[in-house]
């Protein structure tokens, strides 16, 4: 089982480079340029939604209300989705091979 990583810059306006560490475990960790602590959410907490064209926003909702959100390019929105649906995968084997 290990964290995946997937570094890409943000659209505008946040527009800045960005690390995402996907645990099997069902967490995302966000490391930003220049941010002091990174952004922490669950899978569960986690909404991809089409914004214009060319882009897509990710928010991380807790209590129906918003705790973060980013802006995104689509193809690293799909590559983040992927990601998240393979570690997914992975905790599913790894419980059903305990």
């Amino acid at each position: 089982m290990y964290v995946h990583l997937h570094a890409c810059r943000l659209m505008a306006p946040q527009a800045v480079r960005s690390r995402f560490y996907i645990n099997p475990l069902g967490e995302v960790d966000v490391e930003l340029e220049n941010a002091a602590r990174p952004l922490h959410g669950r899978f569960g907490q986690l909404r991809f939604e089409p914004e214009g064209p060319e882009g897509y926003r990710l928010t991380c909702q807790e209590r129906a209300k918003p705790r973060w959100q980013l802006h995104l390019k689509p193809q690293d929105a799909r590559s983040l989705q992927r990601l998240i649906a393979e570690a997914e995968d992975e905790l599913d084997a790894l419980m059903r091979d305990l």
